[in-house]
């Protein structure tokens, strides 16, 4: 997702599609949800450096929650989201249920979505000369500078 402090990190044209349906199944619910960088450090990365659209939910990493995101998702402010987070704890005792269950019900809705639908996200000529402008222009990689 495009946010206000990495505006570039949208995604190839198609990806914004698949992030509103993500954002739908969590309002029509009711459940908090809110954007995060779509910068390339994870499983979709060679996706949208060939320009497909790619969309993901995350639940958590390494980073350190606020205490805005404490009050609203739960868990305790200036700790890591996840603290077994690629870590030898990272296994089935470490699982949130109600995440585990709230995401694939949001991925499942999403493939039928699609499933659903002629073509949601057929590439013209000219999304595809749009998705080659716009990866020249990223500065980052994740953490990493392309340039």
């Amino acid at each position: 997702s495009a946010t206000p402090d990495d505006p570039d990190a949208a995604g190839p044209p198609g990806s914004d599609l698949i992030e509103h349906v993500f954002t739908d199944f969590f309002a029509r619910r009711g459940l908090a949800s809110a954007p995060t960088a779509f910068d390339g450090r994870s499983d979709y990365g060679p996706f949208i450096d060939e320009g497909i659209p790619a969309g993901g939910l995350f639940s958590g990493a390494e980073g350190i929650k606020t205490p805005e995101e404490a009050r609203i998702y739960g868990g305790q402010a200036g700790q890591p989201y996840d603290a077994c987070y690629h870590q030898a704890c990272d296994d089935l005792s470490n699982l949130s249920l109600k995440s585990l269950d709230q995401m694939s019900d949001a991925v499942a809705y999403t493939v039928l979505w699609f499933a659903n639908r002629d073509a949601p996200l057929a590439t013209s000529t000219v999304m595809a000369q749009r998705a080659t402008a716009q990866r020249s222009t990223l500065l980052y990689r994740g953490s990493k500078l392309q340039r």
